[in-house]
């Protein structure tokens, strides 16, 4: 069972990992646990901030917007 369940959950932050790099920041991990792959799960969804704030800084210089900050 900890092996079918380890890989599912691998698949998925693959899955959403190639969503991401496809360009759709949009997708969720929704993955926790306090084990080495809750880790993985926690340092994509800090990852998939970041991109979010990232995305967001660029459109708004697509419009003008030159107060935009990413951290």
């Amino acid at each position: 069972w900890v092996l079918r369940s380890t890989g599912g959950i691998l698949r998925e932050i693959a899955r959403v990992a190639q969503v991401i790099a496809d360009g759709d920041v949009t997708e969720q991990i929704r993955h926790r646990s306090d084990d080495e792959i809750g880790a993985v799960a926690d340092a994509f969804r800090a990852l998939l901030d970041f991109l979010r704030d990232l995305a967001a800084a660029a459109d708004g210089l697509a419009r003008g917007d030159l107060s935009a900050q990413v951290a």
